[in-house]
């Protein structure tokens, strides 16, 4: 599920300058988004099918990407708000952690790094309620499921030897989310909570 950056950077582009061309009163909708990804990552190296002796274990660390989105969706209008089924594609950036075993089993008393990095992307479907504050300004919040995969790769050194594998994972979870429109405008919140992992998706897009 990989996307170039490059291309999703031409989507949105293109949106802005369609947007005065566009059908405002259909309820068909779409849009981007980019912003900062942060990971609060707690990996254990047994989950990662990795094995070893001196059972390192990776504590929790805390990491920031460029994050992006693409999505799509169909409203519903009522009197006082309005309800919409979303759904999109998203490219969480890349996480890392990094660990020293805390048990030593060499002969020359080496200890075992251990480091893990991963790349994460979602398709995503929510339902979005939003509720209009004042003028064109709306507020928003979403509850929703994301289909998540992680490749990551495992470097370990010990004994000044080097090992590498790499391995994927992916699973479906929950995530919810809020914000504020103004136009064509969006700006939100997502925090997605996948498997061994935490992540809070703060971005700035377009909707149209």
């Amino acid at each position: 599920m990989r996307f170039s950056l490059s291309l999703s950077l031409k989507f949105i582009l293109s949106t802005v300058l369609i947007y005065p061309f566009s059908a405002s009163c259909s309820p068909f909708y779409f849009g981007g988004s980019f912003g900062k990804n942060q990971v609060r990552e707690t990996v254990s190296v047994s989950d990662l099918g990795y094995s070893s002796p001196s059972q390192p274990t990776l504590e929790s660390s805390d990491t920031q990407d460029l994050a992006y989105s693409l999505y799509a969706g169909y409203s519903f209008d009522f009197s006082s708000y309005t309800l919409s089924a979303e759904s999109g594609y998203m490219i969480l950036g890349k996480s890392s952690t990094i660990s020293e075993s805390k048990n030593v089993t060499s002969q020359n008393g080496d200890k075992e790094n251990v480091r893990v990095s991963a790349d994460t992307d979602a398709l995503t479907l929510s339902l979005v309620a939003l509720k209009k504050i004042k003028g064109d300004f709306r507020a928003f919040t979403r509850i929703g499921a994301g289909a998540w995969e992680t490749s990551s790769r495992l470097s370990t050194n010990i004994e000044q030897e080097s090992n590498q594998a790499s391995f994927s994972n992916s699973g479906i979870d929950p995530y919810w989310g809020l914000g504020i429109e103004y136009k064509f405008l969006r700006i939100g919140f997502d925090r997605y909570d996948f498997d061994n992992y935490k992540t809070d998706y703060m971005y700035f897009g377009f909707k149209f």
